[in-house]
């Protein structure tokens, strides 16, 4: 598939990327420390850290990048709720939501729970942040990020984000959808031995019907960011163009013509698609999508 979609001299070094240990990048909680302040306790501590906005986007100010080892501290900060691992890929997904304090947001499909506390921290844990997750372990997985954050704005539900129920009326929406990973193979290895044309298939089934559930949640003059972890046309642009041309009343903001313009999407390049040779970071794939007012 990449062969097909990237050529042979991409594949090969996206390939080989995937074969490199992941970024060890972190999310600094400014609910409780501030990011200056991070940087300042882990190079006393001998630890290397950068500011991510040194070479990477500006809308990621709250992520940091460790070049090389951890140490101890970084996981007494992570246990303590000042830190978050989140890839810069990853992270970008809540950059592009953009949810501000007061909203009422969803996050469709949230296990384990990252970017349900990286919601409600740039929310400044003011407003609601509604995160469903089928899986019960998943769900658990949920609610332990955002005590561990000490956020109270989060409201976890078990739930099949699938069937219907989930209520209109949202502000902002976040189907970052279940998928077939092929962009975080670096740090999910398995994966590579468990994935198959057929998987994508049924995955994108799925990602039609929750597409779906997120239209009907979703606000008239809405905000809904459509991601995944994985780079595989058919659950990426090919998806959201069949939701476009069925659904008059969404239109897809320009991201690749921002500052973002650095993961703009090959072919498609109002959408941002990371690559793991060319940037760094886990592949995403990120599509932002506006309700018209008068839906």
């Amino acid at each position: 598939m990449w062969w097909r979609e990237l050529g042979p001299e991409s594949t090969r070094s996206l390939l080989a990327a995937c074969n490199e240990p992941p970024e060890h990048a972190f999310r600094v909680n400014t609910l409780r420390t501030d990011r200056d302040a991070v940087l300042a306790r882990l190079r006393d501590t001998g630890v290397a850290a950068r500011p991510a906005v040194s070479d990477w986007p500006l809308g990621l100010p709250e992520t940091i990048v460790i070049d090389g080892q951890t140490g101890d501290v970084v996981p007494e900060m992570v246990a303590a709720g000042e830190l978050t691992p989140q890839s810069r890929g990853s992270a970008a997904v809540v950059a592009m939501l953009d949810p501000q304090p007061g909203e009422h947001v969803l996050d469709l499909c949230a296990g384990p729970g990252i970017k349900t506390g990286q919601i409600a921290e740039r929310m400044g844990d003011r407003g609601e942040v509604i995160s469903v997750e089928s899986d019960p372990d998943r769900a658990a997985e949920v609610a332990e990020q955002a005590q561990r954050l000490g956020l109270r704005s989060v409201t976890v539900l078990e739930a099949d984000a699938t069937g219907p129920g989930m209520g209109p009326g949202f502000d902002r929406v976040l189907l970052d959808a279940p998928c077939s990973d092929l962009g975080a193979l670096a740090s999910r290895p398995d994966a590579r031995w468990r994935k198959s044309p057929a998987t994508i298939e049924r995955l994108v089934e799925v990602q039609a019907q929750l597409f779906e559930r997120a239209r009907e949640a979703l606000r008239p003059g809405g905000t809904l960011v459509y991601s995944t972890c994985t780079i595989s046309p058919d659950e990426n642009e090919r998806l959201v163009d069949a939701f476009l041309a069925e659904r008059p009343d969404f239109a897809a903001d320009d991201l690749g013509s921002s500052e973002w313009s650095v993961w703009q999407h090959g072919r498609r390049p109002m959408f941002l698609q990371t690559l793991p040779h060319r940037h760094g970071t886990d592949g995403f794939f990120i599509a932002r999508l506006r309700r018209s007012d008068s839906a």
